[in-house]
C-alpha cells in the first residue's frame, strides 16, 4: 500500500487524504474482522476508524451509513440464525448505538469547534452543499474508470463478495462500502465535482480513491486468507469462480483498450519516487515545458510563468531562481509593462491581452509544449517606425 503511486502521490503532497486512507484501510479491516467473527473490539476498531474518516473528509458520511446498515443487517440475521428472536431488535439496537456513538461524539465536537471558530456551527454544511458545482459530461466514466486505474480487480474483488447466494460475512462488509463509495458520486455529483477543470478528477474523487484501494486490498487479503485455509465449505456456501474470473478479465481488457485514450496513471511508482505526482494529468506536459525553458533560456534574461501549475516549470527546469511564476494566466499589466526584449513569457491562454498591455514590445512564439507556449519578447518594429 505505501508504495502504490497514489498513496505516495499524496503523501509527497502533505496532503489530508493520507490520513483519510489510513482511516478507511483500518475501518475496512476491522469491519470485515467483525462480519467473520463479531468481536467487539473489532466494532470499537471499525468506530473509531469511521469517526477519523469522516473528521477528514465528509463525505465519509456514506461509509459510515454504510457500514451501519451492514451491521444492523448482519446482527439481524445473527439473530433469526441463533433463534433468538426475543432479543433480536434490543441486540441491533445496541450494537449500532456502540458503533455510532463515538461517530456522533467526535462529529459534535466538530459542530462545537465550527459554532466557537466559526460562529456558526452548520458551517461545514456548506462543503456537503456546494450548490452551483459544476459537473463534466465526462463525469459518470470518470467515477467508474478511476478506480480500475487504481486496482484492477476491484471490480471483480467486490462482485466476488456479493453475489447471491451468501452468506455475507466480513469480506460482503468491504465490498458495501465500496459500493456505497462509487455509487454516491453517480447518485450526487454535485458533492463531488467541484474543481473548475473537469480533467483533474484526482482530487474531487480523493475518497473514491483511497476507498477502493483500501477496501480492494484488504479484500484480497480475505478472500485469499479464506482459500489458503483449506477449510470444508459447505454446499451452500461453495461460490464458483467463474463469473469472478470473466469480471477480472473484462476489467483488464477495459483497461489495455482504453488506454490510448489516457486511461491510465500518468505516473508510476518510480516516477512518483523521483518526484512526479501519479495522479497530475498534465505532468508530462508540464516537464516537456519545463525542458524547452531551460534549453531556450538565455542567461541575463528574464523568465516570466503566468498560469497553474508554472510553479512545476520553473523548478523542473532548474531556473526557479531566476522566473518569476504567476499563479492566473491573466495578463498582469505590471509584469508586462516591466519586460524586455530577450525576456521570455511563457503562457497558457491571453497572448494577445499580455501583447496589447506592452510598451513597443511583441511576442514571438519560439516553442510549444502541451498546453505551454514559449514566447519571446521583441522589440515591435511598429513602435520603433
Amino acid at each position: 500500500l505505501i508504495l502504490h503511486p497514489v498513496a505516495l502521490s499524496y503523501a509527497a503532497l502533505g496532503s489530508p487524504v493520507v490520513l483519510l486512507l489510513f482511516a478507511v484501510l483500518g475501518m475496512t479491516k476491522s469491519l470485515a474482522a467483525w462480519g467473520d467473527a463479531q468481536h467487539l473490539r473489532d466494532l470499537i476498531g471499525c468506530s473509531l476508524y469511521a469517526a477519523i474518516a469522516l473528521l477528514t473528509r465528509y463525505e465519509a458520511v456514506f461509509l459510515v451509513l454504510a457500514a451501519a446498515l451492514y451491521i444492523g443487517v448482519r446482527c439481524a440475521l445473527s439473530a433469526k440464525e441463533s433463534g433468538n428472536g426475543v432479543g433480536r431488535y434490543s441486540r441491533v439496537e445496541g450494537t449500532l448505538i456502540t458503533f455510532l456513538l463515538p461517530v456522533v461524539y467526535f462529529g459534535g465536537v466538530w459542530i462545537g469547534a465550527n459554532w466557537l471558530i466559526m460562529g456558526d456551527p452548520w458551517h461545514s454544511l456548506s462543503a456537503i452543499f456546494p450548490g452551483g458545482a459544476t459537473v463534466s459530461e465526462a463525469w459518470t466514466g470518470a467515477v467508474i474508470m478511476l478506480p480500475l486505474l487504481v486496482f484492477p480487480l476491484c471490480y471483480a474483488l467486490a462482485y466476488h463478495e456479493l453475489r447471491l447466494p451468501g452468506p455475507w460475512h466480513g469480506g460482503a462488509a468491504v465490498a458495501l462500502l465500496m459500493g456505497a463509495a462509487v455509487a454516491m458520486p453517480l447518485a450526487w455529483p454535485s458533492l463531488y465535482a467541484n474543481s473548475s477543470d473537469g480533467l483533474l478528477l484526482w482530487g474531487p474523487l480523493a475518497s473514491v480513491t483511497v476507498t477502493m484501494l483500501a477496501g480492494s486490498l484488504v479484500l484480497a487479503a480475505v478472500i485469499a486468507a479464506r482459500y489458503l485455509q483449506q477449510r470444508e465449505v459447505a454446499a451452500q456456501e461453495r461460490r464458483p469462480t467463474v463469473g469472478t474470473i470473466f469480471l477480472a478479465a473484462a476489467s483488464i481488457a477495459i483497461l489495455i483498450l482504453m488506454r490510448p485514450m489516457g486511461a491510465a496513471l500518468p505516473a508510476s511508482a518510480t516516477d512518483v519516487l523521483r518526484g512526479y505526482v501519479a495522479f497530475a494529468h498534465s505532468a508530462t506536459a508540464d516537464r516537456q515545458a519545463a525542458e524547452m525553458l531551460a534549453d531556450h533560456y538565455e542567461p541575463g534574461r528574464r523568465v516570466v510563468v503566468a498560469g497553474w501549475p508554472g510553479f512545476a516549470l520553473a523548478l523542473y527546469s532548474g531556473y526557479a531562481d531566476k522566473a518569476t511564476v504567476l499563479a492566473e494566466a491573466a495578463v498582469d499589466e505590471q509584469v508586462a509593462r516591466s519586460l524586455q526584449a530577450g525576456d521570455m513569457l511563457v503562457l497558457l491562454e491571453g497572448e494577445e491581452e499580455w501583447e496589447a498591455a506592452m510598451e513597443w514590445c511583441a511576442l514571438e512564439p519560439e516553442w510549444l509544449a502541451g498546453r505551454w507556449i514559449g514566447f519571446r519578447v521583441k522589440r515591435d518594429s511598429e513602435g520603433d517606425e
